[in-house]
Formats: C-alpha cells, sequence, structure tokens
C-alpha cells in the first residue's frame, strides 16, 4: 500500500500531466478509454456509423414492438449483440483476407498462421449467438404471456430508461425469476 507522501506526490506529479502532445503520442493512446461489453459507454466504434446503427435498432424495435422496460431491455440486448456479431463476422473476414494477402500458399496456409486469433474470435462469436438465442427465447416467453394478459401501453421515450438503468431492472428480474420454481425461463 501506498503511503501518504507517495499518494501525494503522485498527485502533485498528476497535475503537472498534458498528456501527449504529439500526434504519435495521442496515436497511440486513442483507444485507452474504450470499453467493451456491460462497461462499454457506447456500442458504436470509429469506422462505424452511428446512422446506420440507429436505423437497425429501430427496425429491431419497430419488429418487436417491446410493451414494458423488461421487454425494451431484452431488445436493447438483441440490439447490441446483433451489432457486436455483424461487427465480428467482419472482422473474421478481415483476418482471412489478411493473411492470405501476407503471402499465404492456401488456406491451410492461412489458417495455421491465424489459428489463435480465430480460435478467441470463434468464442466470441459463440458466446454472442447463445446470448441472442437465450434473449430472443426469453423475449418470444414474455411476449407469449403478455399476449394472454391484459394489453400494456408501449413504452414511449418519456419511459425510456438508460442502459445502466435497464441492465439493473433486467439484473432484478433474472433475480426474482430464480427464485419461482415454475419459472418458464432458463437459467
Amino acid at each position: 500500500m501506498a503511503t501518504q507522501a507517495q499518494i501525494t506526490a503522485n498527485q502533485l506529479n498528476a497535475l503537472k500531466s498534458k498528456g501527449p502532445v504529439t500526434p504519435e503520442g495521442k496515436q497511440a493512446v486513442r483507444f485507452n478509454a474504450l470499453k467493451t461489453g456491460i462497461h462499454a459507454t457506447q456500442v458504436i466504434i470509429t469506422g462505424e456509423s452511428s446512422e446506420e446503427f440507429e436505423a437497425f435498432a429501430q427496425a429491431l424495435r419497430d419488429t418487436w414492438n417491446p410493451a414494458d422496460l423488461v421487454e425494451s431491455a431484452f431488445v436493447d440486448r438483441l440490439i447490441h449483440n446483433s451489432w457486436r456479431l455483424d461487427r465480428l463476422r467482419l472482422a473474421e473476414a478481415q483476418i482471412w483476407d489478411r493473411a492470405v494477402a501476407s503471402g499465404a500458399a492456401d488456406f491451410g496456409e492461412a489458417f495455421e498462421r491465424t489459428e489463435k486469433l480465430l480460435g478467441r474470435l470463434q468464442r466470441q462469436l459463440a458466446s454472442i449467438e447463445r446470448s441472442l438465442s437465450q434473449a430472443t427465447r426469453d423475449l418470444e416467453r414474455l411476449q407469449a404471456a403478455r399476449a394472454k394478459a391484459k394489453p400494456v401501453a408501449p413504452v414511449t421515450k418519456q419511459t425510456q430508461l438508460s442502459p445502466e438503468e435497464k441492465e439493473e431492472i433486467l439484473n432484478r428480474w433474472f433475480k426474482e425469476a430464480a427464485q419461482v420454481d415454475d419459472s418458464p425461463f432458463d437459467f
């Protein structure tokens, strides 16, 4: 553990920092704050179109027509995971293209050069596909149960929550559903 003198010295030194000033330095640290998964503050990364994402998200919202905040959170999960899945599929194609362009004699040699990277990518793809499948099943069950019950007004702009609030509602909902023995959801 740092002593109080070390902490004070560090704080004074930090005040002197101006961050990277050269173009090379700025280039080197530009992705330092990029976060993924539940810690991400945004889904769009450099090179992607926010307009395309918004159109895609709206199309999925229109397709699923969430009736409440829980359904809306599931639809958001479908949107984000579908977007990430498309991104990783593009990355896979780019990995193959680079391996072949770098002088691989055939796909076998290209695979040997990228086997470890493609394995990591495949695990990510499989994880996202499982999450999409589970979210789709859960959303279908919720909507089927809703169809049997009385109608609910759709979610409006004024009632939509931040991603953090939606994640909290989903987690609370999962916890409550897990405590019910006859829950139709797979956990």
